[in-house]
């Protein structure tokens, strides 16, 4: 008489799987390692609660409890994210075939409080470009630096990856690549292009002069912790009450484009954001500040 030995896929197993299928998709490293994260992060509550790890035993409720401890142990954003990763993940086991129910099915995401999201104020922006008013190359690397990310309101990896021929000055627009590797072209003012393009002709006469990479010091391309801590040294000099961080100028950047009128279609495209949710998110700030304004532009009691 033959014996049917069942087969459990446990959640280690899985991920490892699970990664390559992200690696395959050519997901950025950044991606990859948040959704591993949420996995590993199920699996560790799991073990030590005595609960299943082998994927077809896990339930929603044995997902609802992690979810929920994340919730009291770290930021709500981070629980909404592990629910993010999770709900991809399980879903690829289900389209695998490694399992026959997505347990994902029954858990409702964390709810996420609205906070305001800090922006740069222009004055202070301002206040940081004179920080830069010398002919020193790495004065003028920084101020076109700064205003690569004021102007462009991209991400700090987007930018800190940007290449000498990613730049069109005829059309005066730039080419970054987003999450997943997604390219974009995103307009520059002729003032960033103009600070720029005498960025790279100071350039030119230094060792790095024929570096591919467009941000550079002594030592070569600028990582993204070089380029932090020039914002933060920036700030320090600029005498600001608290230090801008880089992510802040994308915050700006999406309170500036509304302010001024410009459309949710047009910035979403601009920022490489997929959906819609994102505009609100970032734009909550200085929402109500924006629509003040908004409404003495309109004057409507004026009218009457």
């Amino acid at each position: 008489m033959s014996t049917v030995t069942s087969y459990m896929l446990d959640l280690d197993q899985a991920t490892e799987g699970w990664t390559l299928h992200l690696e395959a998709r050519n997901l950025s490293p950044t991606t990859i390692r948040a959704y591993r994260l949420a996995v590993r992060g199920l699996a560790v509550y799991l073990g030590k609660q005595g609960m299943p790890t082998d994927v077809e035993s896990i339930t929603g409720e044995h997902i609802e409890a992690f979810i929920a401890d994340v919730v009291k142990t770290r930021a709500a954003a981070t629980a909404h994210q592990r629910y993010r990763g999770l709900k991809q993940f399980f879903k690829w086991l289900v389209e695998q075939g490694d399992i026959r129910r997505d347990p994902m099915s029954t858990v409702k995401p964390p709810i996420i409080p609205e906070h305001h999201i800090e922006t740069v104020k222009i004055e202070d922006f301002r206040a940081m470009l004179k920080t830069c008013q010398t002919d020193y190359l790495d004065d003028v690397r920084d101020e076109a630096l700064l205003r690569m990310l004021w102007d462009t309101g991209g991400r700090l990896a987007e930018v800190t990856g940007l290449q000498v021929s990613d730049v069109d000055f005829s059309d005066k627009v730039v080419r970054l690549f987003g999450k997943g590797r997604r390219e974009r072209l995103v307009a520059i003012s002729a003032t960033t292009a103009a600070s720029l393009h005498r960025y790279l002709r100071r350039r030119q006469r230094t060792s790095q002069g024929s570096s591919p990479f467009l941000w550079t010091g002594r030592k070569g391309q600028l990582t993204p912790s070089g380029i932090r801590q020039m914002v933060w040294r920036r700030s320090d000099l600029a005498g600001l009450d608290h230090r801008a961080h880089p992510h802040a100028f994308r915050h700006s950047k999406a309170d500036q484009w509304l302010a001024a009128g410009g459309s949710e279609l047009g910035l979403r495209k601009q920022m490489g954001w997929r959906s819609p949710v994102m505009v609100a998110r970032y734009a909550a700030k200085n929402a109500e500040r924006r629509s003040i304004e908004e409404a003495r532009r309109l004057g409507l009691g004026d009218r009457v």
